[in-house]
């Protein structure tokens, strides 16, 4: 019972953090700077597919998925709650950048690709900061 707990905190802290961490690397990205150099080319996908959302600079790809390490400051982390984790936020990632599977995951982030002065993360992180559309 102890190990299940242990798999569900850490698979939600990785989450979460994934999520935070994503839309703090990501607001900073649209800052003109590093706009420019570091984000432009993943943006130049308008309506973009699964295929494209890893089309980014190599700064950007290596920095975007930080926060899900978090939970390893955790006093007590699962690695199967951290790989299963990741495994969902990849597959989540490819997802939201395809139009025929916005009926699973949503089309929040495809709304940032037609108006990239909103929704920066997750929905639920863009409401809770005020950036949703």
């Amino acid at each position: 019972m102890v190990m299940i707990f242990d798999i569900l905190v850490t698979y939600v802290a990785a989450v979460v953090a994934y999520d935070m961490w994503f839309y703090v690397v990501h607001r900073a990205l649209h800052h003109p700077w590093f706009y420019k150099k570091y984000h432009a080319q993943h943006h130049r996908h308008v309506r973009p597919t699964w295929r494209d959302a890893f089309d980014s600079s190599f700064v950007e790809n290596a920095l975007s998925g930080l926060g899900i390490f978090v939970p390893l400051l955790l006093p007590k982390w699962s690695g199967v709650g951290l790989t299963t984790a990741w495994i969902y936020c990849f597959f989540r990632g490819l997802l939201r950048h395809d139009e025929q599977w916005a009926w699973l995951v949503g089309s929040h982030h495809l709304h940032h690709h037609l108006n990239p002065s909103v929704n920066f993360s997750s929905e639920y992180i863009d409401k809770l900061l005020g950036t949703a559309a």
